[in-house]
């Protein structure tokens, strides 16, 4: 079945497989192998179509290229709707609720040897929580980690995930996010649930979208007055 977008319906179908095999995939001992598949696309492909590009947190890119699906302009309400997101602070945001846990974010003094062995990892406190920090650099944070394979674990079993983010302004320097198993498998659902809920009404011109990436252009008359 051919997809209609990868902004709501592609997140739609990664929402469908976890809820339907995140049991059978913790039975089977995969469920953090499984989380990180449905993170990788569920997560990172709506965040890539719909993003303002940035060199920075704070830095427009002027030279970027625009993804070539133009989703940005195609999806205005939801190209706001995620702005809007983006601006908030993340423990106020519609990703965050209570019983997601502590997560952690810091500085790394250095990535030498396991993640146990990190000090910053090996003494959390209350003052590295997760607090003022935007639901932007949240996202932006676990899509660079995902992207450039910068993921760790900690415990047997594993009860925490940790996601590095290298500075843009320090070359080898890496932000740590630390975030509990369960509280992780709980921010998709919202993410999912959040991504549920845009509205995607297109411009005039609007596709159907095959599996081979081939586009089906039609046009929708209702912005143009009566079909002649």
């Amino acid at each position: 079945m051919q997809y209609e977008n990868y902004i709501k319906d592609f997140p739609a179908r990664c929402s469908t497989l976890l809820d339907k095999f995140e049991d059978q995939a913790r039975l089977l001992e995969l469920d953090v192998t499984f989380l990180f598949s449905i993170a990788s696309v569920g997560l990172t492909i709506p965040i890539e179509r719909l993003k303002k590009p940035y060199i920075n947190e704070k830095e427009p890119d002027k030279n970027s290229t625009p993804h070539p699906a133009n989703d940005r302009d195609n999806y205005p309400n939801a190209r706001d709707a995620m702005q809007n997101l983006r601006h908030k602070n993340f423990k106020r945001s519609e990703l965050w609720d209570t019983t997601m846990q502590p997560w952690y974010y810091g500085r790394l003094s250095s990535t030498l040897g396991p993640p146990d062995a990190w000090p910053e990892l090996s003494e959390l406190s209350k003052t590295s929580e997760v607090h003022s920090e935007t639901t932007d650099c949240i996202l932006n944070h676990i899509r660079n980690s995902l992207a450039h394979g910068n993921i760790y674990t900690s415990g047997n079993p594993i009860k925490k995930i940790i996601f590095l983010s290298e500075l843009s302004t320090e070359k080898g320097k890496f932000n740590f996010l630390v975030i509990p198993l369960l509280g992780f498998s709980k921010f998709l659902r919202n993410w999912f649930a959040f991504i549920n809920k845009l509205d995607i009404s297109q411009s005039p011109v609007q596709g159907v979208i095959y599996d081979d990436g081939q586009r089906d252009m039609r046009i929708d008359l209702s912005h143009h007055g009566k079909a002649q």
